[in-house]
């Protein structure tokens, strides 16, 4: 598991912003990179949108219920969230934490993560096991890691 402090370190050196776009993980994303002094350095925020109606006002998503887990609605909200925020780098993640709201298409515990950056961007789709929390850990750490690739 990547461990806090060196997000905050790595993009502090890079002299990079960071933004996110959360929906199954309901900002635990925010106070994972919040937990640690140091983050109004490089954090400009997050924005909360669980429901489908919030990633169409806030973020301008336009998609229905058996799309919004996917990975170009992840891909979607990273790059609203890092236009909406004006930052360097931003992340999103949508899924279903459980322990019901799954589908045969998407079962409990699919998350669908993206990272956009100033070079790139790329969305991925991946499937853990475990209880509501622990999905939506599964689902931070796969953010925080996916950050040190920028």
């Amino acid at each position: 598991m990547v461990q806090v402090e060196s997000i905050h370190r790595h993009l502090i050196e890079k002299g990079m912003t960071l933004a996110a776009a959360e929906s199954c993980t309901g900002g635990a994303f925010a106070q994972a990179i919040t937990q640690m002094a140091g983050a109004s350095r490089f954090f400009l925020g997050s924005t909360v949108v669980y429901s489908l109606e919030a990633k169409r006002r806030l973020l301008g998503i336009e998609t229905t219920d058996d799309q919004v887990v996917s990975e170009w609605v992840a891909l979607a909200m990273a790059k609203a969230a890092k236009e909406r925020f004006g930052a360097d780098v931003a992340v999103a993640v949508t899924g279903v934490a459980g322990p019901t709201g799954g589908t045969s298409q998407t079962p409990v515990g699919t998350v669908c993560c993206a990272l956009c950056a100033p070079k790139f961007a790329r969305s991925w789709r991946f499937q853990t096991a475990g209880n509501r929390s622990q999905v939506i850990q599964a689902a931070v750490n796969q953010l925080l890691e996916a950050l040190l690739t920028v």
